[in-house]
């Protein structure tokens, strides 16, 4: 079961990250964060606070659900 839940927090966490970093290539040190339904654009510099507070990195368009399918092993304890 831990093996199923990290796989979908690194994939949620690389979906997220591409926006993140997108924003900041092309907005000279700021980024983008889904604020309470709104993007907003930040100074990178106070990223980690509102991520703090339950703000998504990216834009509110970019947040994307991901079906993660995985087999587990016949014996109960991994994945195929």
């Amino acid at each position: 079961m831990n093996k199923l839940i990290l796989a979908a927090a690194v994939l949620n966490a690389s979906i997220s990250a591409q926006g993140v970093f997108a924003a900041n290539d092309n907005n000279n040190g700021k980024v983008s964060v889904c604020h309470n339904g709104r993007t907003v654009t930040i100074n990178a510099s106070g990223l980690q606070g509102h991520l703090g507070h339950g703000d998504s990195p990216g834009s509110c368009e970019d947040r994307r659900s991901a079906v993660v399918i995985l087999q587990c092993a016949p014996d109960g304890d991994g994945i195929v």
